[in-house]
């Protein structure tokens, strides 16, 4: 938006006043607005250290720790789904400490920033806080390069987008944690070489070679996202059936839209196949637990 106006949201918020490129810089009187981006830069160091302290530490039970990232602030549907991925890790897969690095226009003074530096100090705490027992599962979703690099982008500023390689030194710190990591994002099967081994299943939206879809702002998800949270994993929890009807509802949608085939990719090591059923059996456990214990104070009434 350029010069004087009106903007209406979505959520019935109505702005007026003057704009350049796309920010409103003076009020519907004329006074003079604080850059939202200067206010951002000085908050984000609060906004990290906080999000990093409310992860609790581990207790002897299997737990699930996450970390969603929404790389490029230009287009909303990677905050949609990061925030959507991450709830549902909690309400379904009984997440217990989380975090969420978000680039986003409108959310530099109150989220948490995805940069080079905030991911490391994340997967630094996890590493801190979990333990060898549990698992850790860590969501990105963005656009993605032929170069194997994940954009990190906040508008009216300079990141370092996060080349394969870098992602895996940085998640060094969680080598001996068995891990899940899903990769939202065009030509990310190319991440997979660089992040394989025995403690990580690795699910990508993509060959290394092929462009995933579903990246605009009106979006609530891309395709590979939508296919496999919102749909395959409300179907099961099982994570090769997940990623294989994933697979098969992204191919369908592709083949609607005439698009060329992304492939989704998948390295899924036994033992970390393994550990996720044991933290789904002991979440059930203690489902059925709480069901009987309830049961037992509703009689006693």
């Amino acid at each position: 938006y350029q010069g004087r106006g009106t903007l209406v949201l979505t959520d019935g918020t109505v702005q007026a006043g003057t704009w350049a490129n796309g920010l409103r810089v003076r009020d519907a009187d004329g006074k003079l607005l604080p850059d939202p981006l200067e206010i951002g830069v000085f908050a984000q160091g609060r906004l990290l250290n906080e999000a990093l302290a409310a992860v609790p530490a581990s207790t002897p039970a299997v737990e699930l720790y996450t970390l969603a990232v929404a790389g490029d602030g230009k287009q909303s549907v990677f905050l949609r789904e990061a925030d959507y991925v991450s709830n549902m890790l909690a309400t379904r897969f009984g997440a217990r400490g989380q975090i969420r690095l978000v680039n986003h226009r409108d959310h530099i003074t109150d989220r948490p920033l995805a940069t080079r530096e905030s991911l490391r100090r994340a997967v630094q705490t996890l590493a801190e806080r979990s333990g060898p027992e549990d698992l850790v599962f860590i969501y990105l979703t963005s656009h993605g390069t032929h170069e194997h690099e994940l954009v990190l982008d906040q508008p009216r500023m300079e990141l370092a987008d996060l080349p394969a390689d870098e992602l895996a030194a940085v998640l060094t710190p969680l080598q001996n944690r068995d891990k899940i990591i899903v990769i939202s994002a065009c030509y990310s099967g190319g991440f997979i070489p660089a992040l394989k081994d025995e403690h990580t299943l690795i699910m990508t939206a993509s060959r290394a070679d092929r462009v995933s879809f579903g990246c605009s702002e009106e979006a609530d998800f891309t395709y590979f996202g939508d296919a496999l949270f919102a749909q395959a994993f409300n179907q099961t929890d099982d994570l090769q059936q997940a990623f294989k009807l994933a697979q098969l509802h992204v191919t369908e949608r592709e083949q609607a839209d005439n698009f060329e085939a992304s492939e989704p990719q998948i390295w899924a090591p036994k033992g970390v196949i393994a550990h996720w059923q044991l933290l789904r059996k002991q979440q059930a456990r203690k489902a059925l637990e709480s069901v009987s214990m309830n049961s037992k104070e509703a009689k006693g009434n």
